[in-house]
């Protein structure tokens, strides 16, 4: 890290998410540089057997990317540049944990010294990236369990026509979009 500037350096030390959170807090930008860095850093730390996951590497690259964009278009305020980076953070916390409703809280969550009242426009935006961004992961991946229910065949007869997931199959998860 001694070849690269200060702030750069930060950006590509520990895990992501920390840098992240300072670009929601305070309104700044990743630098897109960063974002390759962190790449390729994460490429070569899992490549030889690191034991950290891709998630903070995945949330600083989201996050990066929508304030980059932001900042491309002429939205260079910190109040909307911290709204981008709440938007990308949702995106890639939602994408990486393959779970869209913990993304819309977290954003929801970190917005709260932003605005203490959120539009439902707002809403409505984060709502949509983040179920995007994890229907683009599931087409990818598809939709990997962590736990599996596995019930006795004694049970089975009981429970027939009564779960969600028995109608809807992998697809339960799109229900978050009904409200």
């Amino acid at each position: 890290f001694s070849k690269v500037s200060p702030h750069l350096a930060s950006q590509i030390r520990g895990g992501g998410t920390a840098q992240s959170l300072v670009a929601v807090a305070k309104g700044e930008k990743i630098p897109m540089l960063a974002a390759v860095l962190r790449v390729l850093v994460s490429c070569i730390y899992l490549g030889s057997g690191g034991t950290l996951g891709m998630e903070g590497p995945a949330i600083q690259v989201t996050t990066a990317l929508s304030t980059c964009i932001g900042w491309a278009i002429g939205i260079r305020s910190a109040t909307t540049q911290s709204l981008l980076a709440s938007l990308g953070f949702s995106c890639g916390f939602a994408a990486s944990f393959n779970a869209p409703l913990a993304g819309i809280l977290f954003t929801m969550e970190e917005l709260q010294h932003v605005s203490p009242r959120l539009s439902r426009s707002m809403i409505c935006i984060i709502l949509l990236a983040a179920i995007v961004s994890t229907a683009v992961l599931r087409l990818w991946q598809g939709n990997m369990h962590l736990f599996v229910l596995r019930l006795g065949t004694e049970l089975e007869p009981g429970l027939r026509g009564g779960s969600f997931d028995a109608i809807l199959g992998d697809n339960m998860w799109m229900l978050v979009s009904v409200p």
